[in-house]
């Protein structure tokens, strides 16, 4: 059984995000994944200090709730990360969880093992566009510097209703399928 960690980092509780990777973890689970949520908005976090500890260290010097997930991290097979799209851009809560990945890269390269498959979900009111770009970059930081396996990213245009993707089953269908890639 692979363990695969959910990173919902909307500000919000229940937003069609976390609906999305929700309906993602379900079709991972049905392939026998344990999936376990964490919402960014409930940890105890800083951004990075751009100190370089890290890099003579192979760890970050802050201790707080994101190097705890940083740990996780390191142990578990799989990510949904998710976001939604604020002036097309992720927003603040997912920036600070990607910054805080610097400390995963030491005196020696990654320190996260590679081979780690990653969903990337990302919502919008409006433009999708930009959401496919920024889920596209979520992927690609995991690829680029961490040797993640991206299968897949989902896009989804809320139109500024928090509970749209509750109510559209093509797009959850779209997700469990993605989940069951894990």
């Amino acid at each position: 059984m692979s363990e695969i960690i959910a990173i919902i980092s909307s500000p919000r509780t229940g937003c069609n995000s976390e609906t999305i990777a929700r309906a993602v973890a379900e079709g991972a689970e049905e392939k026998g994944n344990k999936v376990r949520f964490v919402h960014i908005k409930d940890l105890a976090l800083n951004p990075c200090k751009a100190c370089n500890y890290c890099k003579k260290n192979d760890r970050c010097i802050l201790k707080d709730d994101i190097s705890e997930l940083i740990e996780s991290i390191r142990k578990c097979d799989g990510l949904i990360l998710t976001s939604p799209l604020y002036f097309g851009q992720t927003c603040a809560q997912y920036r600070v969880f990607e910054d805080r990945l610097y400390s995963c890269i030491g005196p020696k390269g990654s320190n996260i093992p590679a081979g780690k498959k990653v969903v990337s979900v990302v919502t919008c009111g409006s433009d999708g566009e930009d959401s496919q770009v920024q889920a596209d970059h979520m992927n690609h930081v995991l690829k680029k510097y961490f040797g993640g396996v991206p299968i897949g990213t989902l896009v989804f245009k809320d139109m500024g209703d928090k509970d749209a993707a509750s109510k559209d089953c093509e797009v959850i269908e779209k997700a469990k399928a993605l989940g069951r890639k894990f």
